[in-house]
């Protein structure tokens, strides 16, 4: 590839990587994802990431803050979900999990209970040991604790044993 060649795939690649970072947070995982999908050269990603990450388009604090609110308030992620979604993208553990501590307790305790009553409600079962394992398996798999899911059917007195 001339120097010429390269300087214009290399402006293309920015430009494009710039106006995709424009329309939704991205973290350095998916614009890898995005670049090679673009068949943009290897050797030119660090120079693109470099770029971005220099004005803004990309910053992984942003992008962790975003993505935990959205999937917590919008899709009711809990913590343990949203944390190992996080780290598929090799994003840094320790910010990850400063930043899951920024969930409001108290507004974390009550999506774990509203989601819970729903649950209990249409949940069928033979006995009350059996729903209560159903109820504690779906919000597990939502990625809430199991401790946490067990105190909030205590007190809401749900399919007690």
């Amino acid at each position: 590839m001339s120097q010429q060649s390269r300087e214009q795939t290399l402006k293309a690649a920015i430009a494009k990587a710039e106006h995709y970072c424009a329309s939704r947070e991205c973290c350095r995982f998916d614009l890898e994802r995005k670049l090679e999908h673009w068949e943009i050269p290897g050797e030119m990603w660090e120079e693109v990431l470099s770029h971005l990450e220099k004005y803004e388009f990309v910053d992984e604090e942003r992008y962790i803050r975003t993505f935990i609110e959205s999937k917590f308030k919008y899709n009711s992620w809990g913590k343990i979900k949203i944390k190992y979604a996080l780290k598929q993208k090799n994003l840094p553990e320790t910010l990850i999990e400063d930043l899951l501590e920024e969930i409001e307790p108290g507004e974390y305790r009550e999506k774990l209970r509203d989601l819970t009553l729903k649950k209990a409600d249409d949940i069928k079962g033979k006995n009350n040991y059996e729903k209560r394992q159903k109820v504690l398996n779906a919000l597990m798999s939502k990625g809430f604790e199991p401790s946490l899911t067990s105190e909030v059917l205590d007190e809401e007195n749900i399919f007690k044993l």
